[in-house]
């Protein structure tokens, strides 16, 4: 399960974090795609209103891209430190790194989640 101290390996586990974290940046981005485009179908163009509801239109896709940064941030990280020619190991010590990352995808995505049902939720009542 985890690698001797002398031998260089990689981590399957940082494998899996950092593709997760990517499947979230892309579907976090392709909801918030798809969010804009209904709304522009059921009026025609872009709703506008005003308030709080602005806001929470305005914070969804800094979420996004948020996740989409700390994705390519997790990419960059394995890139530099696993190298997969090495024997794989299922944890080694860049995995507390690689976890407390796709941590904070969770939480952008998250974030952005809440803001749409939010929204929904108010639409529902208007």
């Amino acid at each position: 399960l985890y690698g001797p101290k002398n031998f260089d390996t990689w981590s399957l586990l940082d494998l899996i974090l950092t593709v997760l974290g990517v499947v979230f940046a892309i579907v976090s981005s392709v909801k918030i795609e798809v969010a804009r485009r209904r709304e522009e179908d059921e009026n025609g163009l872009a709703k506008y209103r005003s308030g709080a509801d602005d806001d929470v239109r305005k914070r969804r896709p800094i979420f996004a891209v948020l996740t989409a940064i700390a994705a390519v941030f997790g990419i960059v990280l394995f890139i530099f430190t696993q190298d997969m020619r090495n024997p794989m190991v299922l944890i080694d010590w860049w995995t507390i790194a690689f976890a407390v990352l796709f941590v904070f995808e969770l939480l952008f995505v998250k974030l952005t989640t809440k803001r749409e049902k939010e929204e929904e939720e108010q639409a529902a009542f208007v």
